[in-house]
């Protein structure tokens, strides 16, 4: 689940007209690299309240965060080098919206898989999340994109039948 940069990319190229043409030659996944300039370039800030196992944190001037409970997330990118699909504990991973050298440095330090080496990108881990917004709040999950102005995710262990 993705809060700014992703879930704006996503929103963006859902629905484009450049995704339906490029689409025609087989080139649709080039839509994500033209709306990710895009919104790099773009300066919108997401602030939020993150309560993570009952401890609060105030999260402002966001341009990126991410939940997830595996390893990788949208287009095989790497979530945190810990994460793990058998962990009860989600990986929470964010950065602030910094001048346009900083954003970009930051989701180079993800796709080069530097997370932890980076100075701008930050990582929390709980079990029980609640995402706060003052305002709705443009969300993505498994590339749908949704408004919100809470989510809360709360582990579950469950049997699987077969």
């Amino acid at each position: 689940m993705d809060f700014g940069f992703a879930a704006q990319v996503i929103n963006g190229s859902t629905n484009s007209i450049l995704k339906k043409i490029l689409n025609k030659v087989k080139l649709g996944k080039l839509t994500y690299l033209f709306f990710g300039i895009k919104t790099l370039f773009s300066k919108q800030a997401i602030n939020l309240e993150l309560t993570l196992d009952e401890k609060s944190y105030q999260l402002d001037n966001l341009f990126f965060i991410s939940v997830a409970n595996s390893l990788y997330f949208g287009g095989g990118i790497m979530i945190w080098p810990t994460a793990s699909a058998k962990k009860k504990e989600v990986d929470i991973v964010y950065f602030k919206n910094g001048n346009f050298y900083q954003r970009l440095q930051s989701l180079l330090a993800l796709l080069t898989k530097r997370h932890e080496s980076s100075h701008t990108i930050q990582h929390l881990t709980g079990v029980d999340v609640v995402l706060k917004s003052k305002e709705k709040l443009l969300l993505q999950i498994d590339g749908e994109t949704c408004t919100a102005n809470e989510v809360t995710l709360t582990y579950q262990e469950r049997s699987m039948y077969l």
